[in-house]
């Protein structure tokens, strides 16, 4: 197709007055980011770990450190998190960052957290076999009932759903 990409996907929101916002849309983040710089990236944004943004960002770093769903207030306990991310070989899973993460929100008043480590170098097969999944099945897509799919917003109109449960559903 010759139609530009539809800007459908959108990094934070700037609050500026009760009538305007700002937005940054992710494939200009990502693209102003040069390729293999960075060992990891953390987003402290809610539903960053949504595959599409793994996807735009999979040749900026080596992981991603994302939540599919949201990121409750405080964000991200940097107090807490920061010698993981500076130690000689950073750790980033459930013994590191991400596990810390966790720990911080289910020990806390609102216990609410979803984490992902995301290996970037996995990002390509997995393209490539949801690409098979999906082909030839647009009606079917249309169709999909997600009210069956794990969902990652608690808004009456669904917009995140489980990539896995996406696939089984075809």
């Amino acid at each position: 197709s010759n139609s530009p990409p539809l800007k459908t996907r959108y990094l934070n929101q700037k609050y500026i007055s009760s009538t305007q916002s700002s937005w940054m849309d992710i494939a200009e983040v990502a693209g102003a980011l040069p390729n293999g710089l960075l060992d990891f990236i953390i987003f402290d944004l809610c539903y960053m770990g949504d595959i599409e943004t793994c996807y735009e960002f999979r040749e900026k770093a080596d992981y991603l450190v994302v939540s599919p769903g949201e990121v409750m207030a405080e964000g991200m306990p940097y107090h807490l998190i920061v010698p993981h991310m500076f130690a000689k070989t950073p750790r980033l899973g459930e013994d590191g960052l991400a596990g810390t993460f966790f720990k911080y929100y289910e020990e806390s008043s609102t216990p609410y957290a979803t984490t992902a480590v995301i290996d970037c170098s996995k990002l390509e097969d997995l393209a490539e076999i949801m690409a098979r999944v999906v082909e030839g099945k647009d009606t079917e897509i249309a169709a999909l009932n997600i009210a069956n799919m794990q969902t990652y917003d608690r808004y009456t109109y669904q917009t995140t759903v489980d990539l896995r449960d996406f696939a089984y559903a075809l």
